[in-house]
């Protein structure tokens, strides 16, 4: 054993009080922070032009803050289509430089003729053009932002070849875990922007198929709303909300504490991402997105623009996305399954080392891994 637990656990004992004196103060400034978000909820259109106007990315609601809008009933026979994936980050000290990307499949039809169809794709990097990139003026090794990047723009195309493999007339709705944008600050800049635009092309390619997209973010913890009042309240100045600055009430709240009114299966209104991180996405499908009461959570759930403007379409995503999570008995069945299908686990790394190996044993190449790795694999004083 190398992690001492005796001397964690009284670590995490005194985090654990200094939680606990905190909880109270963070309940009282909740409730005063509720209270702002209801009386700005009116003046919505006012924080929207305020988000327009900024320099940063930022959400603009496009209706009262307050919204709630109730589901219904799923279609009682439909299609969802979902994707995941995973990576294997290329290793210095390994025995070859390499990097993976798979991606799980999933399909399931639900009603008269239920049926499943789940698999894997899986895509080898192992050129030099595709693992350095350009950074700064320089080549570097493909990093795991970047690798999650491409992993991100795999999962589209996969879902739009679904869609072309599994249409059988049924209303449908494709899933993906986490966002419908890739952000992208320092890295990577010459490639970041070629992914960026490919991931925008696939995005076009499933708008183009009038197929509704949902990416399904659990746990978020987001702050667009949050940042909205900061903004309408004058944090930067002389704060309207009579804060003292050491006693902040928007500190360190997240979007979701804003919406306990929600009951399960409504969603709060709209609201558009704007800012430079958006532009460069076509206006059929830069980032919407609204949070939803599914029941154990309120998660936040993004759509394109074209399914924001479709009453249909958003209507359909909305009470899927309730009833997948209902299935699920917590989170959407469908992604959990296609997860099953794109971990890597410990043992298939293990293989696929041993693979590797293998391979390059009979391309009679050499197969061995850096002094580093070495002293890590012997036991020695």
């Amino acid at each position: 054993m190398t992690l001492d637990l005796f001397q964690v656990s009284s670590q995490l004992h005194q985090m654990a009080v200094e939680l606990q004196s905190m909880q109270e103060e963070r309940r009282r400034r909740l409730l005063r922070a509720q209270d702002a978000f209801r009386e700005l909820s009116a003046r919505w259109e006012e924080l929207a032009a305020r988000a327009r106007a900024s320099d940063r990315s930022a959400a603009a609601p496009l209706e009262p803050l307050d919204t709630v809008v109730p589901g219904t009933a799923a279609p009682l026979a439909y299609q969802v289509l979902a994707t995941d994936g995973s990576t294997i980050e290329p290793d210095r000290h390994g025995v070859a430089m390499c990097a993976l990307i798979n991606i799980g499949r999933v399909v399931i039809r639900y009603g008269d003729s239920p049926r499943a169809d789940l698999d894997t794709e899986p895509t080898l990097y192992h050129r030099p053009e595709e693992l350095f990139v350009e950074q700064g003026g320089r080549r570097v090794l493909l990093g795991e932002r970047l690798l999650d990047a491409r992993r991100s723009l795999f999962e589209m195309r996969a879902l739009d070849d679904l869609a072309k493999e599994h249409d059988d007339g049924l209303p449908r709705v494709a899933m993906a875990d986490g966002l419908l944008t890739i952000w992208r600050d320092d890295w990577a800049t010459q490639n970041g922007a070629e992914v960026v635009g490919q991931f925008n092309n696939a995005l076009t390619a499933l708008a183009a198929r009038r197929l509704p997209v949902a990416a399904y973010v659990s746990s978020p913890r987001s702050h667009w709303v949050v940042d909205l009042l900061r903004s309408a309240a004058g944090c930067a100045g002389a704060c309207r909300l009579g804060c003292q600055d050491a006693d902040c009430i928007l500190r360190g709240l997240v979007d979701v504490l804003l919406y306990p009114h929600l009951d399960i299966g409504q969603r709060s209104g709209l609201f558009e991402m704007v800012g430079r991180d958006q532009d460069i996405y076509s206006d059929e499908v830069h980032s919407h997105f609204f949070y939803l009461n599914v029941g154990r959570e309120t998660v936040r759930v993004e759509v394109p623009a074209w399914v924001a403007r479709d009453v249909g379409a958003l209507g359909l995503v909305h009470n899927v996305v309730v009833d997948q999570v209902d299935r699920g008995q917590g989170y959407p069945v469908a992604l959990a399954r296609a997860h099953e299908q794109a971990v890597v686990s410990a043992r298939d790394r293990a293989l696929f080392q041993q693979l590797l190996v293998e391979a390059l044993a009979r391309a009679g190449l050499e197969a061995g891994v850096s002094e580093k790795q070495a002293s890590k694999n012997r036991r020695a004083v």
